[in-house]
């Protein structure tokens, strides 16, 4: 990036110019793409004190006619070879003279003919000086452009050299992998039954009987607000799969990258939160502290109704949903997560119409509530019970989090708020003054949230430097042993004539366990992988480099195995979701050299 002039005197005129040099049989999206689905080259400048930037001048865009299988139009709008962006800028006559730091920010998407790499941000930076009266020259003047210094910056600056390199080789790696494109009424179906399904995974199951509980409860002596509760809840699932496809379209436009869907159970923070969430309902079920309604909701001539609970119920059992790409659900995510963030919206809220249908049934057929045990002493007993198999369900949460150290800050604070549920809920006795029952309550919050700031700061934070692939090796056993994924695993591999697979999982992930233990460890398929003499490789979707892998492989939800051939380096085949151990024995047979 270059000024000119290099130094400008107030009430003067300059320019920025950006020169991109693109390697030969590549492009980059040009500022005004013809497929929506792809990533525009925009110049971003952030403001600096005593300079205008007007509107920022695009070079002339190349019409280049591609397959439809890159761009549906068969045509792209690219730059290629050499482009040189300008901004140009004008230096107020109030402007102090001195030196500006100035800061652009460029974002491209680069191509070739076969596959399209992860759009990178990059940012430069660089003082311009702003002299004093007319010394300098006027900007039309020649002028020798200065270079300004170019600082670029990873996306991710907390990615190990290592970790660069192999996102980097991956990225510059031609792979295309043919997906089936589904007609568009068959990815509806396949969001209602994949919601509808969601109601049968375990991730869900702990809030299903939660809320089966509740309408019980409320049809007790008024069916007609058990069926709107039904409704809420119906919402609250609703409204968060519309939220959530939001927050993804908001991200990818953001920051130019994916994301992979129930990728936040990923996260020690998103999974510590959750299960210190679950553990306080479970507390709550167990009797061991409740949350009193002010009296002047009594004095108010109207029957609770929890309107908020059962909203808040819709939310929990979506947030628990995420992780579960149920079957059918992989097929419409691959196609809806790419699309525009209108259409994608609309997908993910059929996905919850179709979890949440159940109880718009109960809604719609009021008649099945009369089927229903009546409520009695029974209920306290399943209110129990209940409770403890909530308590089960956050302990998994808290066990789930991806390294030692995560999980023993998860259980300190998970100890920190048993102690303080106690506290406000058994200490306070129905005698004492209101006054005081707050002092004990109020000193209960911030007793936890004190010694929860402890155990974060005396443990140093969520976030460490463990990675299981910090020295990843390049050694591999074939016949039947999983090996940990690394790029020269895979590259050795193929080159010895080996087929390769990749089993894209994440501890997360309920249906990748399921589909461990029900497809790849059954016999014929451990058969299968020793008959071809494959090498067997795990990747876990916590690597970075791994996620970088998924994405360049067009991955977009897991259970995702990819199955390379030696004869064909760059065209795996590809499994998704819950698939069968026929597909696998048929995919790894054709992979065979």
């Amino acid at each position: 990036m270059t000024a000119v002039p290099a130094s400008v005197s107030a009430g003067s005129s300059g320019k920025l110019q950006i020169s991109i040099n693109i390697p030969a049989g590549y492009h980059i999206q040009s500022a005004h793409p013809l497929d929506p689905s792809l990533i525009a080259t925009k110049v971003t400048i952030s403001p600096a004190p005593g300079i205008s930037f007007d509107p920022v001048v695009y070079p002339p865009a190349q019409i280049v006619s591609v397959s439809p299988l890159m761009s549906s139009s068969g045509q792209l709008s690219v730059y290629e070879n050499n482009a040189t962006i300008t901004v140009p800028f004008a230096v107020l006559s109030s402007a102090v003279p001195g030196p500006r730091h100035i800061t652009v920010s460029l974002l491209t998407q680069m191509c070739n003919d076969q596959t399209c790499l992860i759009p990178q941000t990059q940012t430069l930076s660089g003082d311009l000086v702003i002299s004093a009266g007319n010394s300098s020259p006027p900007a039309t003047a020649p002028a020798e452009s200065v270079p300004i210094i170019s600082t670029p910056q990873s996306a991710n600056s907390s990615l190990t050299p290592q970790q660069q390199a192999a996102i980097a080789a991956i990225n510059a790696r031609p792979y295309h992998v043919a997906y089936t494109r589904l007609p568009l009424w068959l990815l509806v179906i396949f969001a209602l039954l994949g919601g509808l399904i969601l109601n049968l995974m375990p991730c869900v199951l702990p809030v299903v009987p939660l809320k089966v509980l509740s309408l019980l409860q409320q049809a007790q002596g008024d069916r007609r607000r058990a069926i709107l509760h039904s409704l809420v809840f119906a919402l609250g699932v609703i409204s968060l799969f519309a939220f959530l496809a939001l927050a993804m379209g908001a991200y990818r436009a953001i920051t130019s990258h994916e994301l992979i869907y129930g990728m936040q159970f990923s996260s020690p923070v998103f999974l510590i939160t959750m299960a210190l969430i679950v553990l306080v309902l479970a507390l709550s079920m167990l009797n061991v502290w409740t949350i009193q309604t002010p009296r002047a909701v009594y004095a108010v001539d109207k029957p609770r109704t929890g309107w908020i609970g059962s909203y808040s119920m819709g939310l929990l059992a979506t947030l628990l949903a995420t992780p579960c790409s149920a079957p059918y659900l992989g097929p419409m995510l691959q196609w809806a997560l790419v699309q525009a963030v209108p259409v994608m919206v609309i997908f993910l809220m059929l996905i919850g119409v179709g979890m949440a249908t159940p109880y718009i049934l109960l809604a719609a057929f009021p008649s099945l509530l009369e089927h229903l045990p009546r409520p009695g002493r029974w209920m306290e007993g399943l209110k129990m019970f209940l409770g403890v198999v909530m308590l089960g369900v956050a302990a998994f949460l808290l066990f789930s989090v991806p390294t030692p150290h995560q999980a023993v800050i998860g259980c300190c604070l998970a100890l920190i708020l048993i102690v303080a549920c106690w506290i406000w809920g058994r200490i306070p006795t129905p005698s004492m003054e209101p006054a005081k029952v707050f002092k004990i309550r109020a000193g209960a919050l911030a007793w936890a949230v004190i010694c929860g700031v402890v155990v974060l700061v005396g443990f140093g934070g969520l976030n460490t430097n463990e990675n299981n692939n910090t020295a990843p090796g390049s050694s591999i056993i074939t016949g039947g042993t999983w090996q940990n994924f690394s790029l020269a695993r895979l590259d050795v591999g193929l080159q010895q004539g080996h087929p390769v697979i990749v089993d894209f999982t994440a501890v997360w992930c309920i249906n990748c366990h399921f589909v461990e233990a029900a497809v790849l460890n059954t016999q014929p398929v451990k058969s299968a992988f020793k008959e071809s003499n494959a090498v067997l490789l795990r990747a876990d979707l916590d690597d970075p480099v791994v996620m970088a892998f998924l994405s360049k492989l067009g991955g977009r939800s897991i259970p995702f195995l990819a199955i390379f051939s030696p004869d064909n380096l760059y065209r795996p085949a590809v499994l998704q979701d819950i698939y069968s151990a026929s597909a696998v024995i048929q995919a790894v047979h054709a992979a065979k050299s």
